[in-house]
């Protein structure tokens, strides 16, 4: 899994940034590329359930609720930071 992240997910998901921030507002591209945490939580959260424990990471309304507000502050200050 880490040999497909590092050598096939990374290198495709630097291209298309390259590729988004050629074609348009860089600012647009920020705000996408700050939506990445979201889609890691809902990927550990799928990876963390209780018939496919693949992280063997307990998935409790609190980490879940913590993990939540996590993301929403780096998504939201990264959307501050791009309108500034």
């Amino acid at each position: 899994m880490i040999l497909l992240a590092e050598g096939i997910i990374a290198p495709a998901g630097i291209y298309l940034m390259i590729l988004a921030l050629s074609i348009g507002s860089a600012a647009l591209v920020t705000t996408l590329l700050a939506t990445q945490p979201a889609f890691a939580l809902i990927i550990s959260s799928l990876l963390s359930t209780r018939y496919w424990n693949v992280i063997g990471e307990p998935l409790t309304r609190e980490a879940l609720g913590l993990k939540s507000v996590s993301v929403m502050m780096v998504v939201s200050g990264a959307i501050v930071l791009t309108l500034a």
